[in-house]
């Protein structure tokens, strides 16, 4: 994994970046044996988490594409998306390590698998997560480069609208945890 910091002059602002190299975490699987597509949820088989198909504010139609608008919250929105309630299923908005898991080697301009999370596009490419590097410094991933970044001291990116793209446990990981 390469790791950079850097200050941008005009603010004054430390921002750091984590690529995360094709050798860690390469999901190119022309088979698509790696997710186990179920509508507009899929299953990621490396990390047996279910993940929405669409960002929120998005719905996703038998026609294989995500319609409606989706919705970009500022950093403090996103974190109070936790435990929401779809269709009686628990989605919560993802760590820093669940969403990382999805960066991949660019291909064709994205860092994500769009054949299996079609709405990731040139407007719609940065994505909160729930964690924080330190109490004023949230993290995010951008599916263009596969950046994770998290933006110190520029506390102005804490209010930039991003997507969020919601995760929970795989349903049959949750039924083995309740019958212990």
């Amino acid at each position: 994994m390469i790791n950079k910091c850097w200050i941008r002059s005009i603010c004054g602002v430390l921002i750091c970046v984590s690529n995360v190299s094709a050798a860690d975490n390469d999901t190119t699987d022309p088979q698509n044996t790696r997710f186990a597509i179920d509508g507009g949820t899929v299953l990621d088989t490396k990390t047996n988490l279910r993940w929405q198909r669409c960002s929120v504010g998005l719905m996703w139609i038998e026609n294989r594409k995500c319609v409606g608008q989706i919705k970009k919250f500022a950093f403090k929105e996103a974190r109070k998306l936790k435990d929401q309630v779809i269709f009686q299923e628990v989605w919560r908005v993802p760590t820093k390590g669940e969403l990382e898991s999805l960066v991949q080697k660019p291909k064709n301009g994205f860092a994500i698998d769009r054949s299996v999370f079609p709405d990731v596009n040139e407007g719609n490419h940065f994505y909160w997560t729930i964690d924080m590097h330190d109490p004023e410094s949230p993290w995010a991933i951008d599916f263009n480069y596969g950046n994770v970044s998290y933006f110190f001291g520029d506390y102005a990116i804490i209010d930039n609208k991003w997507s969020v793209r919601l995760v929970r446990a795989n349903q049959n990981e949750i039924s083995m945890m309740l019958d212990k």
